[in-house]
């Protein structure tokens, strides 16, 4: 039986590892529904990528944010958008030790 999950991504730029983390999320959970919340990117590469994201997943949803918040807050605003009660949440701003 599969557990229905939504994994949650707080993203800030760096679009290389943002892209990483989510292609592995990607192989290693498909069914899940995915959140990426953008703070507020500057670089233009990272917006382009993240639009382009919910064309070829439906499974996606992309929420780019007008102003940076804490991250506590983009994480409560993105968990009012899941459809499961299973959540995931990655923080790509912390390091992986």
């Amino acid at each position: 039986m599969k557990i229905p999950v939504t994994v949650i991504v707080i993203t800030h730029d760096r679009l290389e590892h943002t892209k990483t983390m989510v292609e592995f999320l990607f192989d290693t959970m498909p069914s899940a529904e995915f959140i990426i919340y953008d703070n507020h990117s500057t670089e233009w590469e990272m917006n382009e990528w993240l639009r382009s994201l919910e064309f070829v997943n439906h499974k996606v949803k992309v929420i780019l944010a007008n102003d940076t918040i804490d991250w506590d807050k983009a994480v409560d605003y993105a968990l009012t958008h899941a459809k499961t009660t299973n959540i995931l949440i990655s923080n790509l701003n912390r390091p992986v030790v």
